[in-house]
């Protein structure tokens, strides 16, 4: 009773008719089923066919829908100048690009990290290395040091190392210091205001420039030319002369006369 209540034939008929597809060209839908080959229908297999039923099927739609296509006009070969349009936009290549180029940069950056924490490890290695060989040294010179002190070795050689070493340090201090030097900047200061340090007494004569006498000029220090000898206002060159006259024939004349004019 209920079958027959939920069965009603014109509204499947109506929606049967809503359902069927009009008539359409065939371009509108390009379906080639193909003819089934006999064998294939017969369940046989010749003995010279190797390839599949449905590659021989598919071949068969191809070789029916071609023609077709042709008689149609519709294109079936894609042209020599065609490019295919990428997937893609180029925004979103420009991002991915972006992106590995920020990947490739982080790779470089951890790499260079790498170098140095390697490049640092071997510094502290040598280092490591330097201060042991220096401790060795010191101990073995001390060990040397306690047995001549006690009488068990009569070798000095420790102190010419010791000298020896000192002797390398200073001069790799001195070459140090010879290379390095002040800058231009320092060298104009210094030419300028002078190098520092204590000003008070830089001119008082010493031992040393009291006995040099090279730039002393007996012409400059003794003839000055014309002009008036002394107070009196008489003399100049001719007094000169004089003087050196009367001391040359009495060394003790110009004494007396000096002391004499003191007394007086």
């Amino acid at each position: 009773m209920l079958a027959r209540s939920l069965y009603q034939p014109d509204w499947v008929s109506s929606l049967c008719q809503h359902c069927e597809v009009p008539d359409v060209q065939w371009q509108g839908w390009c379906s080639a089923a193909g003819a089934v080959p006999a064998d294939v229908v017969a369940g046989l297999v010749t003995a010279g066919a190797v390839l599949s039923p449905s590659y021989r099927q598919a071949q068969a739609a191809v070789l029916e829908a071609l023609p077709r296509l042709h008689k149609l006009q519709v294109p079936t070969r894609r042209p020599d100048d065609y490019f295919a349009e990428m997937a893609k936009s180029d925004q979103q290549m420009q991002k991915i690009r972006q992106k590995l180029k920020t990947k490739q940069e982080a790779m470089e950056r951890s790499e260079k990290a790498k170098q140095l924490r390697a490049m640092r490890k071997y510094g502290k290695k040598v280092q490591v290395e330097i201060l042991q060989r220096r401790q060795k040294e010191k101990k073995n010179m001390l060990n040397a040091v306690k047995k001549y002190q006690k009488g068990l070795s009569d070798k000095l050689d420790f102190l010419d190392e010791e000298q020896t070493s000192s002797q390398g340090n200073k001069k790799g201090s001195a070459s140090q210091r010879t290379k390095k030097g002040p800058n231009a900047k320092r060298r104009y200061k210094n030419q300028k205001f002078g190098f520092g340090g204590k000003k008070k007494g830089s001119k008082w004569n010493t031992k040393e420039s009291f006995n040099d006498v090279s730039s002393f000029q007996s012409k400059v220090a003794h003839n000055k030319g014309p002009g008036r000898g002394g107070k009196g206002g008489k003399g100049g060159k001719k007094a000169l002369n004089v003087s050196k006259m009367l001391h040359e024939s009495d060394p003790g004349w110009l004494g007396s006369q000096a002391m004499s004019g003191r007394k007086r």
